[in-house]
């Protein structure tokens, strides 16, 4: 092919498609110093020669002389725009043709080598002159999950704004806007046909975190790797900041993340007014507490980062921990409304944040402290700084630590306002000055939590708005323990998750029982008050604290109490039923310790002024008059200490922390109501300390006129009764109980007596797991699972308790005592589950040898002159097969099943002689129906096996098999 004649520049298709070029520029925003910097969007060329109809026809005749060689117009459309723009800036444009020969189109570019066949030209290298020009057509297109990628120096980076927002060591902060056509981090496909048939602006709007040097790239790769150990988890982008993708370029190694466009919690708190109304209150608490669920994804990093290596057996977990958490950390997005507290926070910053191999389930973590966040650091952070201490700390303790100083920042904030939490900074930064505590505004004197963050919690806690039923929730049942320095007392982050959901199912309950009405009202629709007994006042703390007579002198704010705005009877109010009949409507919270005593029970009224917790009346009680400034936004006046007159704290004492927490299922509990024709009874409470005079008898005289007496109701038609709700206990909410048992806190268990049917009489326990490859993705629950209920069992089987596995060889595997005892065999074989399992040979050689031995104990020993001998007795038997029903091909225990009834049955053994329970893992609904089939479809003649998710009832699944009751529940 003879060589293309120059470009005629002259022609006017020309010269308007180089205007176009040098108009239509977009300055691109990298820092490098090339000398064409710019970018073209490929979506701006189709955009012309859709607008200049004809366009691209004339100027590929005006730049390609034989009409032959001109090529199809969908095809330059299609794959040679790019192409035939670079071309015709360098002067070039006839040489499209040898281009689309060898088909060197658009998504070719851009070259990073001369191609074999690349057209040449006697004057100059033309590949030379073509690379140094391709690349403003030619931007870095930000593809999703690349991570640590390598962009070529010459490179443009497709940024169309940039805008400095941090500048500090390691690492300096950017917002930026990339162009939405190279913008693929969000996972869209086809980015570029959004940004043609769309008048939107599609752009969106990120950070990116950029770091130099070798310091700098030391940091980058370690945040780099923390989000990339998070990347599979549910919360990350969710309560953890968004992480699209990570870059080198020019020296520089940069983070993209998330764009959090509130700024930090540390702004939002000094910025917004605190709310006003409960819903508000509740809104913005749910969105926080969100944050332990974030901190739960990063103490445990989800399941396919775990490691078995046969070689090495290197049975090992990977665990992590923040250790910078506080306020400037947590990341504030706007939510789809325009009001302030509709939003979402985001845990940031894991340039702290560490990760370790945990050698087995169990096993705790201790590192030394890397010295991050100060002020809201644990104590054993700063007693690690000391002399004769240990440098060692535990990580995800001291996380708690920190987040339960933001929860009390967080609370003192909604109850007292901005002026509030500044006092409450102040009195800090005093306490620790007064202490010679170096980490001046710290939460804490280097041993436990200061005088005055016990005394503001206590403050927040009296002082709440009526209508908010979760700040008290949370200070008593999460901050209360999250502030202890001993680890062992401290709570989980999962176990946090499982608090907050018991807080918020109990306050929409509080709320929209609220909404309904909070007075009763008799036929006459006269309201009538009732009384609950004994509600208990958040305790003080114990009088032989050392801290206790070292009072801090910081001003407080004395505000007005909101809760001393309406009335709470003494107690509160009560319905006739008891708690437990009350929640078996819509509002059954599925707990162990139900609800806050404090909280479920109190009800709002307009109506009156006293109040349980005030030191004095109101002028407003005082005269009997409705306080008009109910539940109003009102603002704090700096006066007193939050506790004035108090010589003690009312922080509460660990190992009474519970105590009036745990409600139980007998009616007993609760007085029964006032009856409102006997003014003595009411006069009797009241001189007790149960209420006000004045309030109880208002309430008898509103129904004690004969006139006001309704008339007798019909008879009503005889209807079955029904069945107690039984006691409900989920294995997340067992854990807690677990967890606080061992830290030393006595919680009552709500089980209604049904666990002393586990003691008589006196069984054997045997646990069967199955160790399939389908079982390892339950392999944390499973261990989870063994240890919380082998630990309640573990007192009813004297003689300890046996473990089996489905495929491991051997008959006998481990007994114990002790629930930890059989952990350690448990997590190594459930770590290196594999193959399928047989439950009918395992499970059959339990049974068979049971019954051998049962046989053998009715056979007649010896004679004597006192008559005939039995054999020893066999102790009746529980067997909990913990599986997900994915069991190979012909393995159905149904027969042996079967048999073992019809064998018991003959031989005349009792019903609750032996009891086989399947747990279940996971929802496949052919396993769940095989496992139905095993516990209602079987046929045999006695009823012994029972089903029950791993996520359902605990009490269910230890008595289902051997007691009607339960079994039918």
């Amino acid at each position: 092919m003879d060589p293309p004649r120059p470009q005629p520049d002259h022609d006017i298709e020309v010269q308007r498609f180089l205007e176009f070029l040098h108009r239509e520029l977009s300055e691109s925003c990298c820092e490098q110093s090339l000398p064409h910097a710019d970018f073209i969007p490929r979506s701006c060329l189709q955009q012309y020669f859709k607008r200049e109809r004809g366009s691209l026809k004339r100027l590929l005749r005006a730049v390609i002389v034989k009409e032959e060689d001109i090529p199809e117009i969908e095809t330059v459309q299609d794959k040679y725009l790019s192409v035939l723009a670079i071309l015709v800036s360098i002067g070039y444009g006839a040489f499209l043709p040898r281009f689309i020969e060898q088909d060197y189109s658009d998504q070719q570019l851009p070259f990073d080598e001369k191609p074999k066949y690349f057209p040449i030209i006697p004057t100059q290298s033309f590949f030379d002159l073509f690379a140094v020009h391709q690349w403003q057509f030619c931007p870095q297109i930000f593809e999703q999950r690349m991570d640590n990628k390598h962009v070529k120096p010459q490179r443009v980076l497709p940024v169309v704004s940039k805008q400095l927002l941090k500048e500090s060591a390691p690492a300096t902060i950017y917002k930026v806007e990339i162009h939405e056509e190279y913008d693929r981090l969000r996972g869209d496909p086809d980015m570029l046909q959004h940004v043609l048939d769309s008048s939107k602006n599609r752009r969106h709007t990120y950070i990116f975190k950029q770091f130099t040097g070798a310091h700098g790239y030391a940091a980058y790769n370690k945040e780099r790797t923390a989000f990339k150990h998070l990347k599979s988890s549910k919360e990350s982008g969710k309560t953890i900041i968004g992480y699209y993708g990570s870059f080198s370029h020019n020296s520089t190694y940069t983070l993209i993340l998330e764009y959090a466009d509130r700024g930090t919690l540390d702004e939002f708190l000094r910025t917004v007014q605190a709310p006003s109304t409960g819903e508000e209150i509740m809104k913005l608490w749910e969105s926080l507490l969100t944050i332990q669920n974030a901190l739960y994804a990063i103490h445990v990093i989800p399941s396919d980062t775990l490691s078995y290596t046969p070689d090495t057996k290197d049975f090992s977990a990977l665990r992590g921990w923040h250790s910078d958490l506080k306020p400037a950390n947590i990341l504030v997005v706007s939510g789809n409304t325009d009001s302030p507290f509709d939003c979402e926070f985001r845990l940031a910053d894991l340039g702290t944040s560490n990760f370790a191999r945990l050698a087995a389930l169990g096993h705790d973590i201790q590192t030394a402290d890397e010295g991050a966040t100060r002020q809201y650091g644990a104590p054993e952070c700063y007693k690690g700084d000391l002399p004769n201490h240990s440098p060692l700390i535990h990580p995800q303790k001291a996380d708690i630590w920190s987040l339960g100083c933001v929860y009390s920042e967080f609370a003192v904030w909604i109850v007292l306002g901005q002026t509030g939490l500044l006092q409450y900074e102040e009195a800090r930064r005093r306490e620790t000055e007064k202490r010679g505590i170096t980490d001046i505004g710290c939460f804490h004197d280097g041993e436990r939590a200061l005088k005055c963050v016990k005394q503001w919690i206590d403050h927040a806690f009296d002082n709440k708005r009526n209508s908010d039923h979760v700040t008290k929730s949370v200070l008593r049942k999460m901050v209360d323990e999250m502030l202890y320095p001993d680890a062992d007392a401290c709570p989980t982050a999962k176990q946090l998750k499982i608090k907050a959901k018991d807080i918020f199912e109990t306050a929409r309950g509080l709320a929209n029982s609220g909404r309904s009405g909070s007075m009763a009202s008799d036929s006459t629709g006269r309201l009538t008050k009732q009384l609950r007994p004994n509600k208990k006042r958040r305790r003080r703390y114990e009088p032989d604290d050392d801290n206790s007579d070292d009072e801090s002198d910081a001003p407080a704010p004395a505000v007005p109490s909101p809760s001393r705005r309406s009335t709470h009877m003494t107690g509160g109010v009560q319905s006739p039923t008891s708690l437990n009949s009350a929640l078996v409507g819509d509002n059954v919270y599925e707990t162990p310790y139900h609800t806050d005593a404090d909280e479920s029970t109190e009800i709002s009224t307009s109506t009156s002024t006293t109040s349980t917790r005030r030191k004095q009346s109101s002028p407003a009680s005082m005269h009997g008059r409705p306080n008009p400034k109910s539940d109003r936004k009102y603002a704090p006046e700096p006066t007193q200490s939050p506790d004035a007159g108090a010589q003690e704290s009312r922080f509460p004492h660990r190992n009474e922390r519970h105590q009036g927490d745990i409600t139980t299922a007998s009616t007993d509990s609760h007085s029964p109501v006032i009856p409102t024709d006997d003014k003595e009874v009411v006069k009797s409470r009241a001189e007790h300390g149960h209420g006000e005079v004045s309030d109880m008898i208002a309430s008898v005289q509103l129904v004690e006129s004969p006139s006001q007496i309704p008339a007798p109701a019909p008879a009503l038609i005889d209807l079955p009764k029904l069945k107690a709700p039984k006691p409900e206990l989920s294995l997340d909410r067992g854990i807690i109980y677990y967890s606080d048992k061992k830290a030393g806190r006595s919680p009552p268990l709500n089980d209604d007596g049904c666990m002393k049917t586990l003691a008589d009489p006196e069984r054997d326990y045997v646990f069967l797991i199955d160790d399939s490859a389908s079982m390892y993705q339950y392999r944390d629950s499973v261990c989870e699972t063994v240890r919380f209920l082998a630990w309640l069992l573990k007192e009813y089987d004297k003689d300890g308790i046996d473990m089996y596995f489905m495929k491991t060889g051997g008959k006998y595997h481990a007994r114990a005592r002790s629930s930890s005892d059989l952990l350690p065999q448990l997590s190594q074989t459930m770590w290196a589950c594999q193959g399928t399992s047989d439950v009918t040979n395992r499970l059959g050689t339990i049974l068979h040898d049971y019954r051998d031995r049962w046989a053998q104990s009715r056979q007649p020993k010896r004679f004597s002159l006192s008559g005939l001998f039995q054999g020893n007795k066999i102790k009746p038997l529980s067997i909990y097969v913990l599986t997900d029903g994915e069991w190979e091909l012909g393995s159905d225990p149904s027969k042996l099943l079967r048999d073992t009834a019809a064998f018991l049955e003959k031989h005349g053994a009792p019903e609750s002689q032996l009891g086989i329970q399947f747990i279940r893992f996971g929802d496949k609904l052919a396993n769940k129906k095989k496992l139905e089939v095993l516990d209602s479809g079987l046929g045999a003649v006695r009823d012994m096996i029972d089903t029950e998710p791993v996520k359902g009832n605990v009490f269910k699944m230890l008595l289902g098999p051997i007691s009607r009751l339960w079994d039918d529940h």
